[in-house]
């Protein structure tokens, strides 16, 4: 069977990065497109069809509008394979694609490809512990990646200019309406884009001994970082502190742990950081198997004296 692809690009700006990962998954010989929300998308690459959906009343930060668009073009381009990204509004419009079609979906997929058996995916198992290959068949496999391409995925095959096809989609007409829209607050440190990360857990007793760890971050340079508790249950730091399986997953040159235990989930958002420090009073601590410098010890004693030390080290130079 000719593979087809159709990538769906709810971000604007990515089409070229989707449009060349469509085409590589179909290849020379299959079919490519990518489903766009922009009136004017930018270059979608070597695709041969862009669908747009004109509709004035779509909302792109709507997930039942855009399962409605990935359903409509699933129609009418009959793929084998629907791509699209991983954020929360993409999964969801999938889903509500996938039940509509009655079509298996994969979540956070990596290494996706195109074999005879159907689509192969690897998806992180057991909390991120193991990797697993995993394979869905059907006449159509919807599927969301892990991680969004690259702007500098390379094309395969020849650039062509590709049709571009208004797509009409009937949007579901139950009452549903924003209320209002306000820009997140910008974040004061990109913490997946972080050199250095001071993270803490539940080792810490109250919120007002975050001074402590903050302190610390500063001398470091460093951005603050926590587990889901400290985040999701205690409301001590926001969402984008949070690192873990469902937070952030970052990969820093420095990672210090501070009253960390090491659950399993917190372990996977952290595991490709360069260098872990830990620093913890229990010696059994499961975060000391990841860690290269264990220090068994009570927070509150350890770190105003290394913040001390280090501010004096930084003032010698």
């Amino acid at each position: 069977m000719t593979p087809r692809v159709l990538c769906v690009c709810v971000r604007a700006g990515l089409e070229a990065a989707y449009g060349a990962q469509a085409r590589r998954l179909a290849g020379d010989a299959g079919q490519a497109a990518i489903l766009s929300a922009e009136t004017e998308p930018s270059d979608p690459g070597p695709v041969d069809r862009v669908y747009q959906v004109m509709d004035p009343s779509f909302d792109r930060g709507r997930g039942d509008h855009w399962a409605a668009a990935i359903s409509a073009a699933t129609r009418s381009f009959d793929p084998s394979l629907v791509l699209t990204g991983p954020t929360k509004v993409e999964v969801e419009a999938l889903a509500r694609a996938a039940s509509t079609l009655g079509a298996p979906v994969v979540t956070r997929g990596r290494a996706v490809r195109i074999t005879e058996s159907g689509v192969q995916a690897e998806r992180d198992l057991l909390s991120g512990n193991a990797v697993g290959t995993e394979s869905a068949s059907g006449p159509v496999v919807f599927l969301a990646l892990a991680e969004e391409p690259s702007v500098g995925t390379e094309a395969v095959g020849s650039q062509t200019a590709a049709e571009r096809i208004s797509l009409p989609v009937e949007l579901p007409a139950y009452a549903y309406r924003r209320v209002s829209l306000r820009p997140k607050p910008p974040q004061e440190l990109d913490l997946e884009g972080a050199e250095r990360i001071v993270s803490v857990g539940r080792g810490l007793q109250r919120k007002e001994d975050l001074a402590l760890v903050e302190q610390l971050a500063t001398v470091l340079g460093a951005a603050v970082g926590c587990t889901r508790p400290i985040a999701a249950e205690s409301g001590w730091l926001s969402d984008e502190h949070w690192v873990g399986l469902t937070g952030h997953r970052v990969r820093p040159f420095l990672y210090l742990a501070v009253g960390i235990s090491g659950a399993a989930q917190h372990l996977v958002g952290m595991r490709d950081s360069k260098l872990v420090v830990a620093i913890n009073k229990d010696p059994n601590a499961p975060i000391f198997q990841q860690a290269d410098f264990q220090v068994v010890g009570d927070l509150y004693a350890i770190l105003p004296e290394l913040t001390r030390q280090l501010a004096a080290a930084r003032a010698s130079r």
